[in-house]
This record gives structure tokens, sequence and C-alpha cells, in this order.
């Protein structure tokens, strides 16, 4: 799912993109390869 995929669908949908895991090549985080877990 996406946010061009939903927004028409969703108007009031709020995207948010970061990364906890240390997505930098350069420095890669112990956690990338983990999925993340959101809650609301």
């Amino acid at each position: 799912m996406s946010y061009e995929a939903l927004k028409d669908r969703f108007p009031p949908l709020i995207v948010c993109d970061i990364s906890g895991y240390g997505d930098d090549p350069a420095h890669p985080g112990p956690y990338r390869d983990k999925e993340g877990l959101l809650t609301c």
C-alpha cells in the first residue's frame, strides 16, 4: 500500500516515513532487517 494508492479514498490520511533502524548504507543499524510495528 502506498500513499498514492490510498490518498483519494482516505483524504485525511497522514503519511510519516521514518527509520529508527538505521537505513543509512554508510552506518546501518543493528535492527535494519527487522520489521517495525505501528499501533494507533
